[in-house]
């Protein structure tokens, strides 16, 4: 008998979640994607329009920024946040010192990059950028008044309004950099999205949440969180090199022009589907935190992460690499059409790379965060390596396929460590997997069989065959899940049917 949904019981549902951890889980999953989804809806959005009225010079120069904000970003970030979200308990005493440590630590980051912005300038070749420089820095000294408050809304598994502090801006600042380019056609119409958006932020979390931080001397609470987070900090500092390693040293070895084209390449392929992971980690990391004793429960949950993670990348990434060429021609315009062949490469990196990140939520919450630092540490290692004759060799591609090997790299010993702390059987992992790659297979195949008769010859032909594809790929999957009682929506739907309750 199938079971009866009703819908106001539902958005109830969505609006008040359960006490109970299981629907709570259930409950922050489906707003964590939801946000995401409509967060990447909006960017891409955007992406696109900002795609059509702005050069890959002007990306190429934001690039700049993006790139040194980062790395500070990397270098100054402590990790009180995730030692709040692991630490058992009341945790409200600490607020008030990671907003003061918050507050002194954006002010060091822009500090940083005005004082560095001429040497960073210098190395990409890129005298405009400098400007570019200072403006960034002005705008992420915003994020230093950030409401500590909502780190509780993590903690707590309060998603909805997460969502609301992340979608509101975004969509705030899309506004703001499409405006600003219909008028200037240049990158200071990025320039004043991301400040529009970092404003935005700041504003949203002081609506969402009542607490009210205040400066605070109690550096040993800082002390006492840090000694869980010096492995996330660390990790992040690796991490960045893994990370950005390919977009330095193309943009350093040739150009700005050729660094907007790559990151662009970046934000259409490997991005959209690192987003997937990185939305359910988001909510698995508490998860985790929470029922790291019980085996056998983060044993499922991982499961369950990583069957969501699989069943989503998987299509998006062969999709991406089947039809990187259209995509770039009717979605970006003809004068990105070297971003292609960097797409497919990435594409590919990008579904190895969120299995990596389901990992990084299971090792960090059951309190062994140092396993992914060697996970960066090991990958940013092999990339470090082969970077530099890789890109001067093969330009573009080359730096996508050192992203795809430090990725293949980095999956050796994302599996050793999973395999060692779950004590899982490969059998189960196949099992879990096994709809996902079987549909993926036959909606190839599919593909590629009336490809002939497939003329992609416009935006509407392109987005028809994409929509075909999804609803070819969703069928076979719910069929092959049910057939096997495995997947994700055999995990979902008994989660929907509680919401009655």
């Amino acid at each position: 008998m199938a079971p009866n949904l009703n819908p106001i019981k539902i958005i109830h549902w969505l609006l008040h979640p359960s006490s109970r951890i299981q629907q709570r889980v259930a409950h922050a999953a489906v707003w964590s994607f939801g946000s995401r989804f409509g967060e990447r809806l909006i960017e891409y959005g955007r992406l696109i329009i900002l795609a059509r009225l702005l050069a890959p010079q002007d990306f190429g120069l934001m690039g700049v920024g993006l790139i040194a904000l980062s790395a500070m970003e990397s270098l100054t970030e402590p990790g009180l946040i995730e030692g709040i979200i692991q630490k058992k308990g009341k945790v409200e005493k600490y607020l008030d010192i990671l907003w003061t440590v918050t507050l002194g630590r954006w002010f060091l980051v822009a500090a940083l990059l005005a004082l560095l912005s001429p040497v960073i300038a210098r190395f990409f070749d890129a005298p405009d950028a400098r400007l570019i420089l200072l403006a960034v820095a002005g705008a992420a000294l915003l994020n230093g008044f950030l409401n500590s408050g909502v780190v509780l809304l993590q903690k707590d598994l309060e998603f909805h309004k997460v969502s609301i502090g992340r979608i509101l801006p975004l969509a705030i600042a899309s506004g703001v950099s499409i405006g600003f380019a219909l008028v200037f056609h240049n990158v200071w119409a990025l320039v004043l999205g991301l400040t529009a958006k970092n404003l935005a932020t700041v504003a949203v979390s002081y609506w969402i949440h009542p607490y009210r931080p205040r400066l605070s001397r109690r550096i040993d609470r800082a002390r006492e969180l840090f000694t869980f987070s010096r492995w996330i900090y660390l990790h992040r500092v690796a991490n960045f090199v893994s990370n950005q390693a390919d977009s330095i040293m193309l943009g350093g070895a040739l150009g700005t022009v050729n660094l907007g084209i790559y990151q662009m390449a970046q934000r259409t392929s490997i991005m959209p589907i690192r987003e997937i992971p990185r939305s359910l980690s988001q909510v698995a990391f508490p998860m985790y935190s929470r029922i790291q004793q019980d085996l056998d429960g983060v044993r499922k949950a991982f499961l369950g992460t990583l069957e969501a993670t699989v069943s989503m990348a998987l299509p998006l990434s062969i999709i991406v690499l089947l039809l990187a060429d259209e995509i770039v021609v009717f979605v970006l315009g003809e004068k990105w059409i070297q971003a292609a062949p960097a797409m497919r490469i990435l594409a590919m990196a990008g579904f190895i790379n969120g299995f990596t990140t389901t990992g990084g939520a299971l090792f960090a919450g059951v309190g062994k965060p140092w396993i992914n630092l060697q996970l960066a540490l090991f990958r940013a290692v092999v990339m470090v390596s082969i970077i530099f004759p890789m890109t001067r060799s093969m330009g573009l591609e080359g730096a996508a396929y050192t992203v795809l090997i430090g990725s293949a790299a980095g999956f050796l010993l994302y599996a050793f460590h999973s395999f060692r702390i779950l004590r899982i059987k490969p059998w189960t992992i196949v099992r879990a997997l096994a709809p996902a790659a079987l549909a993926t297979t036959v909606t190839t195949v599919i593909i590629l069989g009336f490809s002939p008769v497939l003329q992609i010859s416009s935006l509407p032909s392109l987005l028809a065959v994409i929509a075909i594809a999804g609803l070819v790929y969703i069928s076979i999957y719910t069929l092959l899940a049910w057939k096997t009682r495995s997947g994700l929506f055999m995990r979902l739907m008994p989660k929907l049917t509680q919401a009655r309750a």
